[in-house]
């Protein structure tokens, strides 16, 4: 017949909404913490990109420079890249995602 909550007494669609609603809480909870933690891993990975690629353009200059003896021009994200004279085919920019440029 019904069954008795926190000493209220609730017929069985009351009760059987009573506990969907309690499962559906739980579950939310649940899920909202897995996505704190997706979260904390993401923001984690963005700082492990960031300075792994500031690692990667400290290393190419230093190539660059060693190679050349020319340093490398950094314009935020982009890299301007000065070739001396006898390489001018191989002239160009790099602009940080890995695609070379004609200059």
């Amino acid at each position: 017949l019904g069954d008795e909550v926190e000493g209220n007494l609730y017929d069985d669609q009351e009760y059987g909404i009573l506990m969907r609603i309690r499962d559906l809480k739980m579950s939310y909870k649940d899920q909202f913490t897995e996505l704190q933690m997706v979260k904390s891993e993401i923001e984690y990975s963005k700082g492990q990109i960031d300075a792994i690629r500031k690692e990667l353009i400290r290393n190419f200059k230093d190539w660059y420079r060693n190679r050349y003896g020319i340093d490398v021009t950094n314009a935020g994200d982009d890299l301007e890249l000065v070739l001396p004279a006898e390489d001018d085919d191989v002239r160009g920019s790099w602009n940080g995602s890995g695609v070379m440029g004609g200059g």
